[in-house]
């Protein structure tokens, strides 16, 4: 660590040398762990957040993408825009949780698609997790397919007044057939 001995804050990010140097705890996909930052950079990782900004949301200030789910941290704070229902959303996700909502897709996949919202795991509403309505593979050099299976940003894809989580399930229910 290189510091200005004739400074607190060497590289003026508002955390002091010391509390750059002694770290915080921060906890990335359900571990514990202390991290620290440099005191002669604002921002090590290059994610434009400096170190006051990486320690008040709790990520990794070594680590553009804390959580390692392909988004930087920036991105996944800073969110994006989606329509639900025909209302326009902005969402954003946890960027030390590669799985915001806890619903099988991870945030990047969320964010691939553009129709879902990595902190509500039923972005539309309609009794169906967004990983039920949608399949995705990944392929070889980085590249991904998604289908749908119903849209999970459309609550009732074919307007006919009913759920498509509800038509889902009848079409498990033998009775309904």
């Amino acid at each position: 660590f290189i510091s200005d001995p004739t400074m607190q804050d060497t590289d003026s990010d508002k955390l002091s040398d010391y509390e750059e140097k002694t770290g915080w705890i921060i906890t990335v996909n359900s571990k514990t762990f202390r991290v620290y930052s440099q005191p002669q950079y604002r921002d090590f990782d290059r994610d434009m957040l400096d170190d006051y900004q990486e320690k008040q949301y709790g990520v990794n200030p070594f680590s553009a993408d804390t959580d390692s789910d392909n988004l930087t941290d920036k991105r996944e704070i800073d969110g994006w825009d989606i329509v639900v229902n025909d209302v326009l959303m902005h969402v954003n996700s946890i960027p030390y949780n590669k799985y915001s909502d806890s619903d099988n897709l991870d945030d990047w996949e969320e964010f691939r698609t553009g129709r879902t919202d990595p902190r509500n795991s039923d972005t539309d509403s309609d009794n169906l997790l967004d990983s039920d309505e949608i399949t995705i593979e990944h392929l070889s050099y980085g590249r991904t397919s998604i289908k749908y299976i119903t849209y999970p940003n459309i609550a009732d894809c074919d307007s006919d007044g009913v759920l498509d989580g509800n038509e889902y399930d009848w079409d498990k229910d033998s009775d309904f057939d």
